[in-house]
């Protein structure tokens, strides 16, 4: 049988003990519920995106509105060159004032040096505008790549004969203001050659529509030689059917996209003044080309790289 206790308390007691948690509470509330909430540390204050055209711009300009942005209670900043949005008209040599110059770097240190100095964290782009590439030689590893096709069409017993060539502006419409149409130049390296059966043939909307027959699907790239295909299309239709069907050869070729990041003026006088071109997201090339870079013409400087060690928290893409 389970036991209950009873206290008898004097009023004037009990009065005591609720003045007591009164109070408690009171002081509770009139004092900051965490102890930093008043003064947050740097991480928790909020960053701001610090646009500016590109390297040609006055270092004192930037150090005082980084001045500026810790007396407002900035946690940091993002440290991000316009570069005319990565459209021309450019203004600026960017052989000179371009990501990775010279200009580039003591701007950048200037930064640095009055991020540490006002103790802010310090972000910063990997590359220029969107940073979705990094300047570079056009058509060299690790830039974006693209997979691209063409297509055949042949009569039963019909030899296939020349690989139908890739059409380079399929899918090729731009975002306007925002990505730039990749440039139609360079070689396109063969990768496979696949035929089918053709189920039916007609218009869906606009558009041409094929429907194949995916179990007949049969790789021909071991019958192919120096852009020649040493095939014959089946004369029997098969399964009892009365007409034969014809077959669709595809070859599907990589090439680099030549897409774009930043675009510069015409006849640059050096590559890192040509803009920035695209780097393959989806490989180990294309990280390598960006850290490559990095390490080659801008952590190079002992001085960027201790203070970016020191301040520095995150490097990415702005939209990533």
């Amino acid at each position: 049988m389970p036991l209950y206790y009873s206290f008898l308390l004097p009023l004037t007691t009990l009065l005591a003990m609720l003045y007591t948690v009164a109070y408690a509470q009171t002081q509770i509330l009139t004092s900051s519920p965490l102890p930093s909430f008043n003064h947050p540390p740097v991480s928790s204050r909020p960053k701001f995106r610090y646009w500016f055209p590109d390297a040609s711009v006055s270092a004192s300009a930037l150090q005082t509105d980084i001045a500026a942005l810790a007396e407002a209670s900035a946690g940091g900043i993002q440290f991000l060159g316009f570069y005319s949005q990565g459209f021309p008209p450019i203004s600026t040599d960017w052989s000179v004032y371009g990501f990775g110059t010279p200009a580039y770097k003591e701007l950048l240190k200037a930064a640095l040096r009055s991020t540490a100095e006002y103790g802010l964290l310090f972000d910063i782009a990997v590359g220029p505008n969107t940073a979705a590439g990094v300047p570079s030689i056009p058509g060299t590893e690790g830039l974006a790549m693209e997979l691209v096709y063409g297509a055949s069409i042949l009569a039963p017993s019909e030899k296939a004969g020349s690989l139908p060539l890739p059409v380079l502006e399929f899918n090729h419409q731009p975002l306007n203001g925002w990505v730039h149409e990749p440039e139609n130049w360079g070689p396109s390296d063969l990768v496979a050659v696949v035929a089918a059966k053709v189920v039916r043939r007609g218009r869906k909307g606009s558009m041409d529509q094929v429907v194949l027959d995916e179990e007949s699907v049969v790789d021909l790239l071991n019958f192919t030689r120096n852009g020649i295909l040493d095939w014959e299309a089946p004369s029997s239709a098969g399964n009892g059917q009365e007409a034969s069907p014809s077959w669709v050869v595809m070859a599907f070729y990589q090439r680099y996209s030549n897409d774009r990041s930043c675009v510069s003026v015409a006849q640059a006088s050096t590559w890192i003044g040509n803009g920035s071109w695209t780097v393959d997201h989806f490989s180990v090339a294309g990280a390598k080309k960006t850290t490559d870079f990095w390490d080659q013409h801008i952590v190079d400087d002992e001085e960027i790289d201790t203070l970016l060690r020191q301040v520095g928290m995150n490097c990415s893409s702005p939209w990533s």
